[in-house]
């Protein structure tokens, strides 16, 4: 059995969000979007972040984009 992460890196959530990691990281600094205190220059952002950002209270992941509109 598999843990679900309790963390996303900004890569990981500007895949699941679909948008760019530059757009994460402009959130984090306006602060619409919170990260996980790590100390250093580690950022980690709670998983419970995406859940508030796709208003998805279940805990279950959807794409926001269908996977034939994402490119690479």
């Amino acid at each position: 059995m598999s843990a679900e992460p309790q963390f996303l890196t900004i890569d990981e959530l500007a895949e699941c969000l679909g948008v760019s990691t530059r757009t994460i990281r402009r959130r984090l600094a306006d602060g619409s979007l919170r990260k996980a205190p790590l100390g250093g220059r580690s950022i980690r952002i709670p998983l419970r972040e995406l859940h508030r950002l796709l208003g998805n209270d279940s805990g279950s992941v959807e794409p926001v984009r269908p996977e034939s509109e994402v490119h690479e």
